[in-house]
């Protein structure tokens, strides 16, 4: 009688406790990794006040959006000598546009208007866009404007490799405990 416990345990119940732990696990990061997609933006913008970098200066960071929710969750931009903008205080549509604002720790202000793709004016299904009119804005300095005519695009970031080999090193895991009981002798 020990004997065939110890076979049902090893043949039935402890590949089916470590199937279900594992959807247990990846459930949650792929429920959050279908809603919530990060974008690179980059660009250029022109400097003004004094900023070194001239008439191209580059700008890069990026955009966290809930493409099923149509909501910005997160920005992270960087310019040129300025702290990154990453406090966001407007997200809007605004008829084919979504306008952006976000503040930095020294309370410089970027704004920006995007033309979104597949939808206008919308970050439902969110895949991509095309920044312009990007405006960074002083309150320290005279005169404010520190960068202007700001344009540039937000790409989705593709996953990194590390993150494939993972996802296909579980799918084969998950192959092992579920295969057919005859190949398990």
């Amino acid at each position: 009688m020990k004997e065939s416990f110890h076979s049902l345990l090893g043949r039935c119940v402890l590949p089916s406790l470590a199937a279900l732990m594992a959807l247990v696990i990846l459930a949650p990061a792929s429920a959050a990794a279908d809603t919530t997609t990060t974008f690179d933006v980059s660009g250029t913008a022109s400097a003004n006040a004094g900023q070194s970098c001239g008439n191209n200066c580059t700008f890069s960071g990026t955009l966290t959006v809930d493409v099923a929710a149509g909501s910005l969750t997160a920005v992270d931009i960087t310019f040129p000598g300025l702290t990154a903008f990453d406090d966001v205080f407007h997200s809007n549509s605004e008829s084919s546009l979504w306008t952006i604002g976000v503040y930095n720790s020294a309370n410089d202000m970027l704004t920006f208007a995007l033309y979104t793709s597949p939808t206008e004016g919308s970050l439902v299904g969110l895949t991509g866009g095309t920044i312009f009119g990007a405006l960074v804005l002083s309150t320290t300095t005279n005169p404010p404007y520190l960068f202007n005519e700001g344009q540039g695009s937000i790409t989705a970031q593709t996953p990194e490799p590390s993150s494939i080999v993972l996802f296909g090193l579980g799918m084969l895991g998950l192959a092992f405990v579920f295969r057919p009981l005859g190949a398990r002798a």
